[in-house]
C-alpha cells in the first residue's frame, strides 16, 4: 500500500502538469506521460471507460480517493478546455463532472 505522503506528491504532479498544459507551457504527451506515471491510466482508458468505472479504480478505500479523481477530473477538464472543438470534448466535460458528483 502506498502511503499517504506519496499519494498526495503524485497527485500534486498530476495536478503541476495540467497546470502547465493549461498554460500552454506543456504538450498533451507530457501529461499524459504524468497521467500513466502516476495513476497507471492512459487517455485511451479515460475516454474508453465510463465514469463509474473510473470511479473505481480511482477510489480504492483510502483516505486520497477523492483526490486522486478531482486530479483525473481536472485532466479531463484541461483537455476539453484546450480543444473545445475536438469530437470527445463535451463526452469529457460531462465525464469530469460525473467524477465529481460521485465522489462528492
Amino acid at each position: 500500500m502506498y502511503t499517504e505522503d506519496y499519494l498526495l506528491r503524485m497527485i500534486r504532479r498530476l495536478a503541476e502538469a495540467v497546470g502547465r498544459f493549461l498554460r500552454g507551457d506543456a504538450e498533451l504527451g507530457e501529461v499524459e506521460g504524468t497521467l500513466q506515471e502516476c495513476f497507471g491510466l492512459s487517455l485511451a482508458t479515460l475516454d474508453l471507460l465510463p465514469a463509474a468505472a473510473l470511479l473505481g479504480m480511482l477510489e480504492r478505500g483510502d483516505t486520497m480517493g477523492a483526490q486522486r479523481v478531482e486530479a483525473v477530473a481536472d485532466f479531463l477538464d484541461a483537455l476539453a478546455t484546450r480543444a473545445p472543438d475536438h469530437p470527445r470534448a463535451a463526452t469529457r466535460w460531462a465525464k469530469a463532472a460525473a467524477l465529481r458528483a460521485a465522489a462528492g
